[in-house]
């Protein structure tokens, strides 16, 4: 089975879910959203490795259930996809050349949310730094 971590203000075509499915194996430890799908029209997907973490990745990533890692309670909204990164072995993708319609952080980016997430992100990347730093 593969997982999904989907934001909410992102939409993906249904045809995207089941290309990747089918082509996602157990070699693949994460895949994750290219930012340039924002900007793409029509669907002729390509995966391509990666070694650190781009912009938007995280606004979509798929992860076969026998390789997800638990994501601890200390990482509550920031620094998830950095944390899936980091732990889950097997090759980090990006998937791009489909369409994606919605925007990056909508939320976050919202001036009166930003200013009470301040600290809950302040508080997830020290959880972070710390969790990798016992690695």
């Amino acid at each position: 089975p593969l997982l999904c971590i989907l934001n909410d203000d992102v939409i993906i075509d249904s045809k995207t879910f089941k290309y990747l499915s089918k082509n996602i194996d157990d070699s693949i430890g994460i895949v994750g959203l290219d930012y340039t799908n924002y900007n793409y029209t029509g669907f002729n997907p390509v995966f391509s490795e990666i070694v650190f973490r781009p912009y938007a990745f995280g606004c979509c990533m798929f992860i076969l259930k026998n390789k997800y890692v638990q994501i601890p309670d200390d990482i509550k909204v920031f620094f998830n996809d950095d944390f899936l990164l980091y732990k889950i072995k097997g090759k980090k993708l990006v998937f791009s050349n489909v369409e994606v319609r919605g925007s990056v952080s909508t939320s976050i980016n919202d001036p009166k949310v930003s200013e009470a997430t301040n600290s809950i992100k302040q508080a997830d990347e020290e959880a972070f730094r710390k969790i990798i730093s016992q690695c």
